[in-house]
């Protein structure tokens, strides 16, 4: 549900040998998470909850 910190981001590039052409599928795959690394939550996230009161009822 959270984006991984860049450190992270680029340990994995390092380690699986991303090149450059590939590199920007990687940084969009980080940014789909529901709340940013600081914490604060994407609009994504208010769905999320809405669907999931929904799932409640």
């Amino acid at each position: 549900m959270y984006e991984f910190p860049d450190s992270i981001i680029n340990d994995q590039l390092t380690y699986y040998g991303v090149q450059n052409d590939t590199e920007p599928l990687v940084r969009f795959l980080t940014t789909l998470g529901l709340h940013q690394v600081d914490g604060t939550p994407r609009e994504s996230w208010s769905v999320f909850e809405q669907r999931a009161k929904e799932l409640k009822k």
